[in-house]
């Protein structure tokens, strides 16, 4: 059994007994920064911008020329243009519900470019729907495509509360979460089609996905990972790329708190895959919390190997909402509202250990637009990084400096410590 002790300070200490054998993690305060440079912070009716209020989500497209952000506080898709050189961005349109013949667009919660860049998928919340979006050139931006799927109608349910959207890796599938329903739906696309069409339902009385609220694709799409936070719950599914039927997910297995030495699940919030796949991070949002588990790209299954919980020196995860891996694989990054702060991990590679770097937090040091910090978005070419500020209607672009100066590169193992698992046979 997980003795759970109050950590001694000045360290934070967990200890995790899993599968016979003991995990300690030892971790220092803080240490230098520089690893992110404020660029600009673009706010709701400041200079022209618009679509901002109550932002809930930002994405970049996969060609790093253009970032969305979700304005769920006035029904709103924003578009920018991004100039990768100066890593600035400029305010293009705002596409709004009700206006311009946009519809389907309530309570925008989340967007999600697809892998070739050419269609943008919008969920909403209060519409329970997710909307086809197309790219232009001219103008550049977005075209409301006029498809809209929404939960009851049209034999397409488990939408209630859409809460998130994602497009598989081959670009063959888009799923998406119901909040309300506790479902996953998959929809199967076609890239030169607007079109979706209904392939797949999870949850809603089969698999318990209660407040599903993120979920993530492994690399080669074999696998996905869905956050239930009613459930304090992480459900991984096998995915089949070519299949167009009900076989498109097949249930894998769960990992819920507190049960079989799991733990940081409590109000599971947001889910992220390393891009070699063999980590996978998950959010708590109750009181705060991140775990790391060791993934197996062959079976999906998990194995943890660290928790991180909202203690002394670790206030940034508390409300923890947003978690993103970068893309080079050396840090994570998680995102607490409550604390206006972005959390910044480096990562062992060849261990997928992490290691506290840095936090940064609104208001200090010259930091600026992370109030209500709640979603993250990097760059493809891993200049820039992004957060939604949905308490002050913001986004803040920050420019990404190297991560490792000085931790693992060099072998320093000073601020953490622990005795590995034997390795996993599964």
């Amino acid at each position: 059994m997980t003795h759970r002790s109050d950590p001694p300070s000045p360290l934070v200490s967990r200890g995790l007994a899993l599968k016979g054998w003991l995990l300690v993690l030892l971790l220092a305060g803080p240490v230098a920064s520089g690893l992110m440079t404020l660029v600009e912070v673009l706010r709701d009716g400041v200079d022209g911008v618009d679509g901002l209020e109550g932002v809930a989500d930002v994405k970049v497209s996969p060609d790093g020329l253009f970032v969305y952000a979700s304005g769920q506080g006035e029904d709103a898709l924003a578009v920018f243009a991004r100039d990768a050189t100066r890593e600035t961005l400029t305010f293009l349109q705002v596409l709004r519900n009700g206006e311009d013949g946009v519809f389907g667009l309530a309570g925008s919660s989340s967007v999600a470019p697809a892998p070739g860049g050419y269609h943008v998928y919008a969920t909403a919340f209060d519409d329970d729907a997710v909307g086809v979006y197309r790219r232009s050139t001219s103008p550049p931006g977005l075209v409301f495509t006029g498809v809209v799927k929404r939960d009851g109608v049209g034999g397409v349910s488990g939408l209630d509360g859409a809460s998130a959207a994602a497009v598989s890796p081959d670009g063959r599938h888009l799923l998406v979460t119901g909040k309300l329903d506790g479902a996953l739906t998959v929809f199967s696309r076609d890239a030169t089609l607007d079109d979706l069409a209904l392939v797949d339902l999870e949850g809603g009385g089969g698999v318990d996905l209660a407040g599903a609220s993120s979920l993530a694709f492994s690399p080669e799409g074999r696998h996905v990972y869905v956050t239930a936070e009613d459930s304090d719950r992480l459900v991984a599914f096998r995915h089949d790329p070519r299949a167009h039927d009900a076989g498109a997910l097949r249930y894998l297995t769960e990992y819920t708190e507190g049960v079989g030495e799991i733990y940081g699940l409590e109000r599971a919030s947001a889910v992220a895959v390393s891009p070699d796949g063999f980590n996978v991070y998950v959010t708590g949002r109750s009181p705060g919390s991140l775990a790391v588990f060791k993934r197996n790209p062959g079976t999906g299954r998990l194995l943890l190997i660290q928790a991180f919980f909202t203690e002394k020196g670790l206030e940034g995860l508390e409300g923890a909402a947003a978690v993103l891996a970068s893309p080079d694989g050396l840090s994570v990054l998680v995102a607490s509202p409550p604390t206006d702060s972005v959390t910044v991990f480096e990562r062992d590679p060849s261990r997928g250990l992490l290691a506290l770097r840095s936090v940064l937090t609104d208001g200090a040091d010259g930091i600026d637009g992370l109030d209500g910090a709640i979603a993250l978005a990097v760059s493809p070419d891993r200049r820039s990084f992004y957060t939604a500020g949905s308490a002050e209607d913001a986004l803040a672009s920050f420019h990404l400096s190297l991560l490792l100066r000085d931790g693992f590169e060099t072998g320093d193992l000073s601020r953490w410590s622990g005795v590995l698992p034997p390795k996993d046979t599964r």
